[in-house]
């Protein structure tokens, strides 16, 4: 299994469109913290035609969601 779709099954994401483009190490907020950190930064790999939800044609891109921690 590579790399990307490990990260995948581990944060249990099923869409296929989903494109891992980078996995960056950050360091700790301070020395004596001990937590590892790792930002992953992933595209949706196909342009979006109308929400799956309520079919509406124009749909706002809104950006990037915000990171979370897990």
């Amino acid at each position: 299994m590579s790399q990307n779709n490990f990260i995948l099954s581990l944060l249990e994401i099923k869409d296929p469109n989903i494109r891992i483009t980078d996995v960056i190490d950050l360091p700790a907020s301070n020395s004596a913290d001990q937590e590892h950190t790792k930002l992953i930064k992933a595209r949706l790999s196909y342009p979006i035609k109308r929400c799956r939800h309520c079919g509406f044609a124009t749909v706002v891109k809104n950006g990037f969601r915000k990171a979370f921690k897990v």
